[in-house]
């Protein structure tokens, strides 16, 4: 019964692009550096964009001096499935924390990705951090 229920919802939701994820001997898989796409769903097409780390999200150089960098990790609420780069909970608290903290240079890094756990994500993490 239960994987009547699972292959139920593989069809009702919408799969990842499957050249989106490049293999990685540390994590097993990740984001495919540089990857341009799109999540196609039954109602819209999600532009996906990564930057060179296999980040959903912009390039980054060293953090500017004084600047605030937050870097945050998780699976795919976190990497935004299903939402344009712009409504991901990331960049939405980076607007907010620049309209409260005018002046000063903050960034809010999405290291999120579909299908990680928790191992996956420390290790992510301690690979990306130095960007």
């Amino acid at each position: 019964m239960a994987g009547m229920g699972e292959l139920a919802l593989r069809r009702l939701m919408p799969q990842a692009p499957p050249d989106m994820f490049v293999a990685d001997p540390l994590v097993g898989f990740r984001l495919a550096p540089n990857y341009r796409g799109a999540q196609v769903t039954k109602t819209a097409s999600i532009p996906l964009e990564f930057n060179s780390w296999g980040l959903r999200d912009r390039e980054y150089g060293r953090r500017p001096d004084g600047g605030l960098r937050i870097y945050v990790v998780g699976d795919s609420f976190v990497f935004g499935d299903r939402v344009r780069i712009e409504e991901t909970f990331t960049k939405v608290l980076e607007r907010s924390l620049r309209r409260r903290l005018p002046g000063r240079d903050v960034e809010v890094v999405n290291g999120g990705v579909p299908r990680y756990g928790t191992l996956q994500q420390v290790e992510f993490f301690e690979q990306t951090v130095e960007m």
